[in-house]
């Protein structure tokens, strides 16, 4: 199975858990961030994110994150997969495996729906607009607007092809 069937069925088979608000399409909202996250998956390598490396501001405030950077170095303040969920973020939502375990769609999906539905939809997000600023800078209640980032996501969860993003007509999608 390629990399693309696997993020579709994947995306069909998980969306339904989603706890999405009345009004927004679970399926196209995975989609629509996998496809501005990691280009559907294409560009999905681990991003080094240094808030939660030695030094930065996640790895001083939190014992539990200075203890996975421990046990896993650097790959322990990295995002993964097709949606670039946190090492941290998985490992809180239940998660126990490598960081490698998490650079599949059927690899992180589970800790996606759980991180999204515990920290988004269950503390009340309404809108994409909302999940998509909730999902960039962990909280649509917090003073960061990731704007340029929302509006991609907005853009592409407009798509009507977004599930097919295989296709001949992929362009201006991704990141």
């Amino acid at each position: 199975m390629s990399l693309q069937d696997d993020l579709r069925g994947v995306i069909r088979q998980e969306a339904t858990r989603l706890h999405t608000p009345e009004g927004i399409d679970p399926a196209q909202l995975l989609a629509a961030l996998a496809a501005i996250e990691s280009s559907f998956g294409l560009n999905a390598v681990p991003n080094h994110e240094p808030a939660y490396d030695e030094g930065g501001g996640y790895y001083r405030a939190a014992q539990h994150v200075r203890d996975l950077h421990k046990t896993w170095g650097a790959w322990a303040a990295c995002s993964y997969g097709p949606w670039q969920i946190l090492f941290v973020t998985a490992w809180e939502m239940g998660f126990r495996g490598t960081p490698s375990e998490l650079w599949s769609p059927s690899g992180c999906i589970e800790w996606v729906v759980r991180a999204m539905n515990a920290r988004i939809f269950d503390k009340g997000a309404t809108s994409v607009e909302q999940t998509a600023d909730a999902w960039n800078s962990g909280s649509f209640q917090d003073k960061i607007w990731p704007g340029g980032y929302v509006k991609q996501v907005m853009d592409a969860y407009a798509r009507q092809d977004l599930l097919d993003p295989f296709g001949s007509n992929v362009s201006g999608i991704g990141g």
